[in-house]
């Protein structure tokens, strides 16, 4: 075989190798993406939205209104997440400024959660908090807390505006 045969085919063959190696890589990648989000949905079902759900009943029956969503973000992200207006009597509008929103979201490419409170959005104001942990993230002692921290901020934002 000459020199320039030998040559060819070895690049031939490093070529072939590295593109399998990148489709393998690509699959597994693929794989742990498709994983993560049926954990997260899954832990999303069995522990964060029983909780959810008892936050907005209790909300409703102090006269808030409250309701939970699921859905996807933009990016096909698994998304979970409760809205509230904290003021009595108060109703959902187009004036989504008013709300306050708590929402878990899976980040997929990551493999991350990230805990999100939106705890006032009305104009001029700032009352946003997010962290990004693991998928053990999304348990009764994260979630009772961080919820707890979210409903204080939004009644502290609006204290003297309003009587919660």
């Amino acid at each position: 075989m000459s020199v320039f045969k030998r040559v060819v085919e070895a690049h031939a063959k490093a070529k072939t190798a590295a593109e399998h190696a990148a489709a393998a890589a690509a699959a597994a990648r693929n794989a742990a993406e498709i994983r993560f989000a049926t954990d997260f949905r899954s832990q999303v079902q069995s522990v964060a939205k029983p909780i959810f759900q008892e936050f907005v009943a209790d909300a409703i029956a102090h006269g808030f209104p409250a309701t939970i969503e699921d859905g996807e973000d933009g990016k096909g992200n698994p998304l979970h997440s409760l809205r509230l207006i904290p003021e009595v009597g108060a109703v959902f509008n187009s004036n989504r400024s008013n709300e306050c929103v708590y929402a878990i979201k899976g980040l997929v490419t990551e493999q991350k959660v990230e805990h999100a409170s939106y705890f006032d959005q009305r104009p001029g104001k700032n009352g946003i908090k997010k962290g990004t942990f693991g998928i053990q993230s999304i348990n009764p002692s994260v979630l009772e807390r961080e919820l707890g921290e979210f409903l204080s901020s939004a009644l502290k934002a609006r204290a003297g505006e309003r009587a919660p």
